[in-house]
């Protein structure tokens, strides 16, 4: 199984899960989510995650410094960590910026954690 395959079947675990939870919020991102992995899937896209798609996206980039107290958690998340990009990670590194990270991302999870890559130099 592949980075994407993987991913796509996390991504799905938490659309499943925000089904029965009730939280259309997380539902309909998700949905996104899974219907974009299983895009690339098919046509064999050259990339490797859904952090290096989205990265390859038309977000506007920012190239913010990263402070060096996060920086190493920060990049394990671009990259695609698999879980735990979450409101509380963001409060803890919004102790080291000089900006309130929440307002920059529009969720949490897998896009906010690919967003990263647009904000911030790393």
């Amino acid at each position: 199984m592949n980075q994407l395959e993987k991913e796509l079947e996390a991504a799905r675990k938490i659309y499943i899960e925000a089904i029965d939870n009730g939280d259309e919020k997380t539902e309909l991102e998700y949905l996104d989510i899974v219907d974009q992995l299983a895009k690339m899937i098919n046509q064999n896209n050259q990339v490797n995650s859904y952090s290096q798609w989205y990265a390859g996206t038309n977000h506007e980039r920012e190239n913010l410094e990263c402070p060096k107290e996060i920086i190493e958690e920060v990049k394990e998340f671009a990259d695609g960590a698999p879980a735990g990009f979450n409101k509380a990670k963001v409060d803890e590194w919004n102790e080291f910026l000089s900006f309130d990270l929440h307002a920059k991302l529009k969720t949490y999870g897998m896009v906010g954690a690919a967003r990263l890559n647009k904000i911030f130099k790393l």
